[in-house]
């Protein structure tokens, strides 16, 4: 039988991604693999990705793969690949090879099953850090003295292009965008919202560097070109700022009359608020949670300037591409109050919950017949002493998998699940009531428990999606028979003007 294999490969530097160096890298594990009789069930790849810091998603997937039990080999170009970091590679290596999973160096082969390829690879893994590391001082070291010099370091701002000679920033084709945004702005007649729809009108286009493509320019980046001190020349590192070498775009006095205007904008905003003595009602209850029904983009918290009371916002809107109206932050937040309303359930319904919710987690629940804690402790137990190498690979692959069978085919004690679920409904008996009377803090947390999206349309919600936790607790009283004549307060279906997604 072949063995599967999966190949990783990664650059660090987005400039690479069109070039050579992940096609070589996956040419050259392919032709390895091949050779070996593998079969190449995976490419995990990671364009522009360092493996110093920073969040790697297809290198997440790779390992949740392994762990599963869906690979059986790795193939990485170089080490480096894996991680740059000494005791992170030690680490992931040898988390890989407890759950029976190789991995090899097409261009340092290196054999970890003996004495001096682990110690061969362990010094391989601090060369690879002191390389990094090393590279990382010159870039800090050849930053500062850019700096020093006038010259701006970082992305290019737009509105200018770096000389590849000279490194010195020079105007190009969207500099009068920026002097049409600072020009709007400081007038006084226009938001970061109306600058943005002036400069779309006006066929504008923000540029961006990771995709290459052009977008239409929203409040945020109006918003982030008008904050940028380097369209009066300045250059700026790590909290310092000095008068650049490049060419400014935005005369000095137009620059006070922006910055002027932000000044008085964030005063405003603050005494209107504290003026009509709102703030506090309005909690923003669905802050991360909330979806705009046009566009299925999160909605946002923005506290209005001239407005009473905050709102809800589409941040597709933000971004010019969802036209869905904004929401009163009242409106919503009420709703969730009777939603959790709803959901206090009255005592007499206890006992009838309990048996819906257990036969919707384990229908026909027998207790387990295999101790699952004796079988976790032999799983610990083989993997210690194959890495004594008491037995060899094929035995403790073999071992293992009869062990992940059987807990495979066992489940939790339902007892225990039944004491859970107690627990949860004594919550959701005092939710409605600490929801009203806590802090901000614990009004979001107790929602965030209790709901994992929120669907909003208009000033209306529209439909729910209850976290994993509590899913058989909303359908148990969503299916409930409502006795005749009985009390309909805590009807869901009835009260609930919301809907089960």
């Amino acid at each position: 039988m072949k063995k599967r294999a999966a190949i990783y490969t990664r650059v660090s530097s987005r400039d690479q991604i069109d070039g050579l160096s992940l096609d070589d890298q996956l040419h050259t594990c392919r032709k390895l693999a091949e050779q070996q009789g593998m079969q190449v069930v995976g490419v995990y790849q990671e364009p522009g990705r360092s493996a110093y810091k920073g969040k790697r998603p297809a290198f997440d997937r790779m390992l949740a793969d392994a762990q599963q039990g869906k690979i059986d080999v790795v193939l990485l170009y170089k080490y480096d690949r894996f991680s740059r970091n000494t005791l992170s590679q030690l680490k992931l290596a040898a988390e890989l090879e407890q759950t029976g999973v190789e991995f090899y160096s097409v261009t340092e082969p290196t054999d970890r099953r003996t004495a001096s390829g682990r110690l061969t690879f362990t010094m391989m893994a601090a060369v690879a850090q002191f390389t990094s590391d090393t590279t990382g001082e010159r870039v800090a070291s050849a930053r500062r003295e850019a700096f020093h010099q006038g010259l701006w370091v970082g992305p290019v701002p737009i509105g200018y292009t770096r000389n590849k000679e000279t490194r010195m920033l020079e105007p190009n084709d969207d500099a009068a965008a920026v002097v049409l945004a600072y020009d709007l702005y400081a007038s006084g007649t226009h938001s970061f919202a109306s600058v943005a729809d002036a400069l779309n009108a006006r066929g504008y286009r923000i540029p961006n560097v990771q995709t290459h493509t052009r977008n239409l320019f929203s409040a945020y980046s109006v918003r982030e070109i008008l904050r940028n001190s380097v369209y009066i020349g300045n250059v700026k590192l790590k909290g310092q700022k000095q008068p650049g070498k490049h060419a400014p775009l935005v005369a000095q006095e137009t620059w006070e009359q922006v910055r002027a205007r932000f000044t008085r904008r964030v005063g405003n905003g603050r005494a209107s608020l504290r003026s009509h003595g709102q703030r506090s009602d309005c909690v923003g209850l669905l802050t991360t949670i909330g979806v705009c029904v046009e566009c299925g983009g999160r909605m946002w918290l923005q506290n209005g300037v001239n407005r009473a009371r905050p709102y809800y916002i589409c941040s597709n809107r933000q971004r010019r591409t969802c036209e869905a109206p904004m929401v009163r932050v009242d409106y919503i937040d009420e709703q969730i109050y009777q939603f959790f309303e709803c959901l206090a359930i009255p005592e007499a319904w206890y006992h009838q919950i309990i048996a819906v919710v257990q036969e919707k987690l384990h229908p026909q629940a027998e207790p387990p017949a295999i101790d699952r804690d004796a079988l976790k402790r032999k799983l610990e137990r083989l993997a210690l002493t194959f890495a004594n190498e008491d037995i060899d690979k094929t035995t403790y692959e073999r071992e293992r998998k009869k062990v992940l069978a059987m807990l495979a085919e066992t489940s939790e004690e339902p007892q225990k699940q039944t004491l859970d679920i107690s627990q949860i409904m004594c919550m959701l008996k005092e939710m409605p009531r600490r929801l009203r009377e806590g802090d901000q803090a614990l009004q979001r947390n107790i929602v965030r428990e209790v709901l994992d999206s929120v669907w909003i349309e208009s000033h209306r919600i529209v439909a729910i999606r209850p976290t994993k936790v509590y899913v058989p607790m909303v359908e148990a009283v969503k299916g409930l028979k409502r006795e005749p004549g009985g009390d309909r307060t805590h009807d869901l279906r009835i009260k609930s003007p919301l809907l089960y997604r």
